[in-house]
């Protein structure tokens, strides 16, 4: 794949994060009910994961999401240095990617209820990430 093509897949994916993220941010906010296949997404809204420091974790996966889109739009950009902006890419979507290891083994161990959406958030940074690491190795390459 060339690099056009995955920088356009990373940029697709941020895309859905931040839909995700949106939705279950607005859900976090009005306190309304989360579109959800059982009752597995309101036992993971009620978690002690659900809010770090008074803040509902999916603005944060927003704001990572976010960033994650942005620096992917950059790299698309003529006199961007594409070494530098992958290098932030793959550190931003490493930094997401463990946090979606560490909520979904929360969910697994702890919490003991899945939310899909969450587990579709983190499907979706896998993939980011994955994604951003072959795109760093093929920037270091050229």
């Amino acid at each position: 794949m060339s690099n056009k093509n995955l920088n356009r897949f990373i940029f697709l994916l941020s895309i859905v994060g931040i839909g995700i993220s949106s939705y279950l941010s607005f859900t976090y906010i009005t306190h309304s009910p989360i579109a959800c296949f059982d009752t597995g997404c309101e036992i993971v809204r009620k978690s002690r994961y659900a809010y770090p420091l008074g803040i509902p974790m999916p603005i944060i996966g927003f704001f990572g999401n976010l960033i994650i889109f942005l620096l992917s739009f950059f790299y698309t950009l003529e006199n961007t240095p594409k070494k530098q902006v992958a290098k932030l890419l793959f550190f931003t979507s490493f930094i997401g990617f463990l946090v979606v290891v560490f909520l979904t083994a929360a969910e697994i161990f702890d919490i003991k209820a899945y939310c899909i959406w969450c587990l579709g958030s983190a499907f979706t940074m896998t993939l980011t990430f994955i994604s951003s690491v072959y795109l760093y190795v093929k920037n270091r390459k050229s």
